[in-house]
């Protein structure tokens, strides 16, 4: 079988012996996929540079089977601003833990590539507030996968006033409807995470959201660890942004061979 081109990211790269690695990357076309990335650890591989998470390029590979062997790939961005921030950096890694979480071999994957290259990219320069990011990729990451409750009017009456959301059912209602284990959230939250979750990606990315964004994040993120499951990236990430930590103070080398301080 002829090798095919797609351009795609790297989610997550296990290492496979000493100079080997499987790469879990995401394509537009492909969906998630497996890449053995033969010898890609060695410093003299054409290709090292692009065989670490959040690494954006051009994959040339062979099919076989349910798994691609890498021919070549051409890094084309690394977001390699991120890592010069920590706390940046571990939300970086939670939006590709839960695109990994999301995302399904075989499947078009066209809107969630979107969706977390322009996150990444937002969060890099500093174009939007962590907060306000965070949950605009999880909105859109889960409606492109179909897991996204209706937020514009009550499951039960459809009532344009519902500010009750129900996390186990995964509906909003309003306060005559609403189970008795609903979690209150205004109707500013209610509003913004509808508006994430259905206007155009551009319109979403430069909408300043912030002042609902941190009420949406607690109410999405235990809607997520209810239906998703305990993702250790978020974990993480939200230990580093309590303590406040922004900075790395100390030099260490990255996949790229350069260094950070």
């Amino acid at each position: 079988m002829q090798p095919i081109k797609t351009r795609g990211i790297v989610l997550r790269a296990q290492n496979m012996g000493e100079a080997d690695k499987m790469l879990t990357v995401l394509s537009a076309e492909l969906g998630k996929i497996s890449v053995s990335a033969k010898g890609i650890k060695s410093l003299k591989h054409a290709s090292r540079s692009s065989g670490a998470p959040f690494c954006y390029s051009e994959f040339v590979l062979k099919p076989r089977g349910e798994i691609y062997t890498l021919v070549s790939a051409t890094l084309s961005e690394s977001f390699y601003g991120l890592r010069k921030n920590v706390e940046h950096l571990a939300l970086a890694t939670y939006f590709l833990s839960l695109t990994d979480f999301l995302a399904m071999p075989g499947d078009n994957a066209g809107d969630i590539l979107r969706v977390l290259l322009n996150s990444l990219y937002y969060l890099e320069k500093g174009l939007k507030k962590a907060d306000d990011l965070r949950l605009f990729l999880e909105v859109r990451e889960l409606s492109a996968a179909g897991f996204l409750p209706d937020m514009s009017c009550c499951a039960g009456c459809g009532s344009d006033r519902a500010c009750m959301f129900d996390i186990s059912a995964g509906m909003l209602f309003c306060r005559g409807c609403a189970p008795a284990n609903a979690l209150k959230l205004s109707e500013d939250c209610a509003r913004l995470i509808s508006f994430y979750g259905t206007v155009p990606l551009k319109t979403a990315l430069d909408f300043d959201g912030e002042a609902a964004a941190l009420e949406g994040t607690n109410i999405i993120e235990k809607f997520i660890r209810r239906h998703i499951g305990n993702i250790k990236a978020l974990n993480y990430y939200l230990s580093i942004s309590e303590l406040g930590i922004r900075d790395f103070h100390d030099e260490t080398e990255n996949d790229y061979g350069k260094k950070t301080k």
